[in-house]
């Protein structure tokens, strides 16, 4: 998984501005990162897969340590992870006006807890 760092790191410091979030009055909020994730245009998707694997890695990192708020026995691909996200926040819409890390944590620590 660390090898993969630098890899997302570099997507999304090459990412178009057109594929961040540039709404400022949602951008960080669960509609944010919803729109990322469903949007047909590469360089948002790209960014909602690197989002969300970049939180996953870091939560990954953290159950691995045995913190109870990371992922434990997390099996995830980059492609499947916006999926995941999106299948959470369909089932919680209470939660699209929370910080999208927020959402997006609560959304992967539901499918991978640490008990």
């Amino acid at each position: 998984m660390c090898a993969v760092a630098p890899a997302l790191i570099g997507m999304l410091a090459s990412a178009p501005a057109q594929g961040r979030l540039d709404d400022t009055s949602d951008k960080r909020s669960g509609h944010g990162l919803v729109r990322a994730c469903e949007a047909e245009q590469a360089a948002a998707a790209s960014w909602c897969a690197a989002y969300l694997m970049g939180i996953a890695d870091t939560l990954t990192a953290f159950g691995e340590g045995g913190h109870k708020g990371g992922l434990c026995g997390a099996a995830y691909q980059i492609e499947d992870l916006g999926e995941t996200f999106l299948t959470w926040m369909r089932k919680h819409p209470q939660f699209l006006d929370l910080d999208m890390l927020a959402g997006a944590s609560l959304a992967l620590r539901e499918r991978w807890p640490c008990r």
